[in-house]
């Protein structure tokens, strides 16, 4: 049978509505008697069997000849008007094109006038009575319809008449369809999902309101001014209608349901849609080009019970997800969506193996990656060419995107892989955002995805951009996508990280622990090979019997003892540009440690700090609040650990106030410092610092005895140093994070306490808030057995070595400290910092008891 003859078999004499437009209308009789008539032209003029382009928005002119082609026995070649002038070549090579059918505007995308048809086309033809019916066989083409083209080249997908009956008349069942239903078609008809709306409501009797507006709040009036009783549209379109339109505050009495395809919609948008209309019926469809248009649905009953399944098979449709080894997969496991029904198109255009790739037995093969429940219905992973494969994993997308989607202040988003000299492929998120992006907004993304996927899933890039590249359906162009992101933003943003000066540039917390190796390995071997210049250093790796040439990986570095500071002169570059020494406590031995500063080495510790600093305290200035006396930042050409601490954090400081001051050799609060602070600052953001042991044992205790209140908008408490001693006063960080929170009025997760040595200053190692200590680009942290020196696993306590490519005017590159700690993880740390995190656990046993933290006068 006709495909056209089957759309009209029961409504071609109704004196009743088919089309409507603007306000005009086509009834049905008026309808099939013009394609009557152009289909009789056509066939008296090129017989049957003959391609036939056409190319037309939605309006009279592309349903009249594209029904009158099919009715003709000739075949449809549906072009989609934003094709580009490649594209369109391309199709026409592709085909036999015996004629054209083009809206006026278009002409000029083709060069053979002569056998182009216009909208003129139907002047002055005569009505034709007689029936022009061309008797076709079920599979005989009806129409070819060029794939979108998101995952690769274009293809003609070649359709049949049985093909678009099966398909059309599975809809119409599992829609109810029927006379007095009147949809709304925003999609275009050369897309299939859009042509599907047309045949269905052509063959149920029912009505078409065409809406070409190029604004889509439009339909929000349509669908009220036509009393429309559906609407469909694909996730974009529910996504700005959600964003941008006030949507679901509408009530649309006549509405009896929506339907949505091509692609998914994020639960959360499905949800929202469902909840704002309870008393109207949502279908989430699953389809395909070369399914005709339809494979699956989900009941609208299930909506909710099923959030996120595409369904099952519509009628005459057998969907089953099956193994590699060609098996219906178990509920949990993954496999490829497949397709068995009458639907099944008859092949890609001169393509035989494109589709004997595809359609396998009378089997399509989707390439989506789903899974199944235990009721059997469908939920899509992924899409096997779109597995992004990093680091020996195949990751497919949507597992990513369903969380990302879902988190406040994100739109919507897609995943993908971009190449990666170290991963291969790194994963990478494009989002967009539903207000605009921040550094914020980033930092949240990552850590959701941390706290619910495995390391290797976790995006390494974030991309923000406002719109993605869609092709002719609308949906997002992947492969546009990623050239825009690798050649536009992704290279911009990260430069070549084979200085100092460069990884000084990224985010401290964005390097995977593999891609650090990598980065400053070589780094750290030429600072390495400038060392051996010192003869004491040079000395020890004789000793050692390492050459730097033998040095293959951050282990093979050999860590410095941090004694050797306080009885060599470890300087690495010529004396002339050491300009400042910073000396620790030497409470520990008596002696103290001596550091040789040179401008670029302070400069680099100082760059470090504040990207250490701004991770969580963001960029701008704030009131800085110093437990300490204003002596301690007195000094000029040598300084204490607890100054450089100070001088270190002030950088971002608009204002300093010092809350302790020096009274008989003592240190007691400066109340009238504190009481101005709080009358003055009040509802500022602020930040605090000071050595654990002086806020717990001086601050602390005096401030217990005053009446004071502090209340700010936002603060941040940095401490360091002393838990010895604290631990012997039965003082446990918990208790110290409580008791300081509920002093200044906050949170104790606003209570950070942090990591920290004089011979690596600039590099601190800040509590997240998991309470793990996180080590940024320009450093590493491994730990060794005190006994063999060989690195510890994770979990396994041992001496903390801190690593760093900072100091060009001393040996900072690997230092043994006499600290115990051990690391907690690599990559996966919830808070979403990338790298390594460990934790502090105590000094050496041969260590004393009072440090840098634990003395007043220096």
């Amino acid at each position: 049978m006709n495909f056209v003859d089957f759309l009209f078999e029961n409504s071609k004499d109704l004196d009743k509505i088919a089309i409507e437009y603007g306000d005009n209308y086509i009834n049905y009789s008026n309808l099939y008697s013009q394609v009557n008539s152009l289909a009789s032209y056509l066939n008296d003029k090129y017989g049957t069997g003959n391609q036939i382009m056409l190319l037309s928005e939605n309006n009279p002119f592309f349903i009249i000849s594209y029904l009158a082609i099919l009715k003709s026995g000739n075949i449809a070649v549906l072009a989609e008007t934003r094709i580009s002038d490649h594209d369109l070549e391309t199709v026409l090579s592709n085909c036999s094109i015996e004629c054209l059918f083009t809206q006026s505007k278009y002409t000029s995308k083709f060069n053979n006038n002569n056998s182009v048809f216009t909208e003129n086309v139907f002047d002055g033809r005569p009505e034709v009575t007689e029936n022009c019916t061309h008797v076709v066989n079920p599979n005989d083409l009806a129409v070819i319809i060029f794939t979108s083209g998101s995952t690769g080249a274009k293809k003609g997908v070649m359709l049949s008449h049985g093909n678009l009956i099966s398909n059309t008349d599975s809809i119409v069942e599992y829609l109810g369809l029927d006379k007095s239903d009147k949809v709304l078609v925003a999609l275009p008809f050369f897309y299939c999902y859009g042509a599907s709306l047309l045949h269905t409501h052509l063959r149920a009797g029912g009505s078409v309101v065409l809406s070409n507006s190029i604004f889509l709040g439009s339909v929000l009036k349509d669908i009220d001014k036509y009393r429309c009783t559906g609407f469909s549209g694909v996730p974009s379109t529910f996504q700005i209608l959600i964003n941008r339109t006030p949507f679901l505050e509408q009530e649309f009495p006549t509405l009896r349901y929506f339907t949505q395809a091509g692609g998914k919609l994020e639960n959360k948008f499905i949800t929202r849609i469902a909840d704002a209309f309870p008393d109207k019926s949502f279908y989430v469809m699953y389809g395909a080009t070369e399914a005709t248009s339809r494979m699956s649905y989900l009941p609208p009953h299930l909506i909710k019970e099923k959030l996120g399944s595409i369904g099952k098979g519509i009628p005459g449709v057998k969907l089953e997800v099956l193994n590699s080894s060609g098996n219906p997969i178990k509920p949990g496991e993954i496999g490829e969506i497949t397709a068995v029904g009458e639907n099944i198109m008859q092949g890609y255009l001169n393509d035989t193996e494109g589709t004997k790739k595809k359609v396998k037995n009378g089997r399509l093969y989707t390439d989506d990656l789903a899974t199944i429940d235990e009721d059997g219905f469908i939920y899509i992973v992924g899409r096997a060419n779109n597995l992004i494969k990093s680091a020996g994993y195949r990751i497919a997308p949507n597992e990513i995107q369903d969380i990302i989607n879902g988190i406040k202040g994100v739109n919507t988003s897609a995943v993908i892989g971009i190449n990666d000299d170290i991963m291969g492929e790194a994963v990478t998120a494009v989002v967009k955002p539903s207000d605009s992006g921040s550094d914020e907004l980033k930092k949240h993304i990552i850590s959701v995805c941390s706290k619910n996927l495995p390391s290797y899933k976790v995006p390494k890039h974030i991309v923000f951009m406002d719109a993605f590249p869609l092709n002719s359906s609308n949906k997002i162009d992947r492969i546009k996508l990623k050239e825009t992101v690798e050649e536009n933003l992704l290279k911009s943003n990260n430069p070549k990280l084979d200085s100092v000066d460069e990884i000084l540039k990224v985010d401290p917390y964005s390097l995977t622990d593999s891609e650090k190796e990598a980065i400053l390995l070589p780094i750290l071997k030429e600072q390495l090979q400038k060392a051996q210049n010192n003869p004491h250093i040079k000395n020890f790796f004789e000793k050692q019997n390492i050459s730097v040439s033998d040095i293959n990986s951050l282990e093979d570095i050999p860590p410095l003892p941090v004694q050797m500071f306080k009885y060599f002169d470890l300087e690495i570059c010529p004396k002339d540009e050491v300009y400042k020494i910073l000396q620790s406590s030497g409470t520990t031995s008596g002696k103290k440690s001596r550091v040789p500063l040179s401008k670029t080495t302070t400069i680099n510790q100082t760059k470090a700090l504040k990207s250490i600093l701004s991770d969580y305290l963001g960029n701008k200035r704030r009131i800085f609040l110093v437990i300490d006396h204003e002596g301690m930042n007195n000094s000029v050409d040598t300084f204490s650990a607890r100054t450089a601490g100070i001088r270190g954090l002030s950088i971002f400081s608009k204002k300093i106030f010092y809350l302790l001051k020096e009274e008989n050799g003592k240190l007691v609060l400066n109340l009238p410092v504190i009481k101005e602070v709080i009358e003055k600052y009040a509802d500022y953001d602020v930040y605090v610092f000071g050595f654990t042991y002086i806020i717990w044992s001086t601050f602390y205790k005096q401030i217990l005895d005053e009446d004071l209140n502090f209340n700010f908008n936002d603060i941040k408490i940095f401490h360091s140093g002393g838990w010895k001693k604290l631990k012997n006063e039965q003082v446990s960080k918990e208790i110290f994070s409580d008791s300081i929170a509920n002093i200044f009025n906050t949170e104790s997760k606003n209570v950070l306490d942090f990591y920290g040595m004089a011979e690596q200053t600039g590099i601190i190692f800040v509590d997240c808030e998991y309470g793990n200590k996180h080590v940024p680009a320009f450093s590493q942290v491994i730990v060794r057995d005190p006994q063999t020196l060989k690195t510890c696993d994770v979990n396994q306590i041992g001496m903390i070595e801190v690593m760093s490519v900072l100091a060009d005017s001393y040996y900072g590159q690997a230092i043994l400290t006499e600290d115990l700690g051990y690391l907690v993880g690599i990559d996966n740390c919830p808070c979403g910092r990338k790298g390594r995190y460990f934790r502090f656990k105590s000094r050496v046993e041969k260590a004393e008891v009072r440090g840098c933290g634990d003395t007043f006068k220096e």
